[in-house]
């Protein structure tokens, strides 16, 4: 069971959606939460600070500070709701110019059990975008994706497991274990399962193991060619009510890249409920 969890909360969108879900899965596991917030300092190059002018030196100073005002306002938000709800917290606000922010999430998600983070807002560019993609390749454990559009508190009675047999599906499911466990009833998806040659590991025999833990299973598998994944999981998803995916997080990271796998990056980018994912 998840007892140490932290949580990014955005500064520059939203952070009601990620605080609420958090404070209600924390309650409900008896977990403490530690959230970070970041304060997107500007980045004059080399003329800051010692080769700036007094006039821009006291601008970038007021950006700073305006910065970790925006960090402190979105954990204001995040604490009051985690008193109210009597969940054990701790803030952090740091500042970072927008390059460091996706190293510091990555580096400090290292050392908590789970990680919340938001879902990246296309439609809305902020600094906080890289943060999931930091988390995924960097922490060596699981991280839960809050959708920006979520309404409500945490709720996981029907949980989706999309399973390809791969590495990183099995570590998802590993991972989520104390969610299934919970879990009403849970359903295990599998697109064009014939073309993956599993012999040991299809989605029969994942039922099979999850049984053997008091665990009800469902199994679909969808055949047809030229299918996107990610769209088939979500409609999936939604066909299932389910309040929560489950599925590996497949990619890589080169220095400070990252570069996702195409259906991850399409869940990243539509996804419509929490997405639990590890890689």
């Amino acid at each position: 069971m998840y007892k140490d969890i932290l949580v990014h909360i955005p500064s520059t969108q939203s952070p009601e959606p990620v605080a609420t879900y958090a404070v209600s899965l924390a309650k409900t596991l008896g977990a403490r939460l530690e959230a970070v917030a970041f304060g997107y300092e500007p980045y004059a190059g080399p003329l800051s600070p010692e080769g700036a002018t007094a006039d821009v030196a006291a601008l970038m100073d007021t950006l700073r500070q305006q910065a970790l005002d925006d960090a402190k306002a979105a954990l204001a938000i995040f604490a009051a709701q985690a008193d109210k709800a009597g969940v054990p917290h701790n803030e952090r606000s740091i500042g970072v110019t927008p390059g460091e922010a996706a190293g510091r999430i990555g580096e400090l998600s290292r050392l908590y059990e789970l990680t919340i983070v938001p879902q990246p807002d296309r439609s809305n560019p902020g600094y906080d975008q890289l943060g999931p993609e930091s988390v995924l390749f960097n922490s060596g454990g699981p991280m839960l994706v809050i959708p920006f559009i979520q309404k409500g508190p945490f709720k996981a009675d029907n949980v989706l497991i999309c399973w390809d047999g791969q590495r990183e599906s099995a570590r998802a499911v590993r991972d989520a274990m104390p969610f299934l466990q919970r879990a009403g009833a849970v359903q295990i998806l599998t697109i064009n399962e014939q073309q993956l040659d599993l012999e040991e590991a299809g989605s029969r025999a994942l039922a099979a193991r999850l049984e053997q833990r008091g665990i009800r299973v469902k199994v679909q598998t969808i055949n047809e060619a030229g299918l996107d994944a990610f769209n088939v999981m979500l409609s999936t998803a939604a066909d299932y009510n389910a309040e929560l995916m489950v599925m590996g997080g497949y990619g890589h990271s080169r220095l400070r890249e990252f570069v996702l796998g195409g259906v991850t990056r399409g869940i990243f980018e539509t996804m419509t409920l929490p997405v639990f994912m590890s890689h």
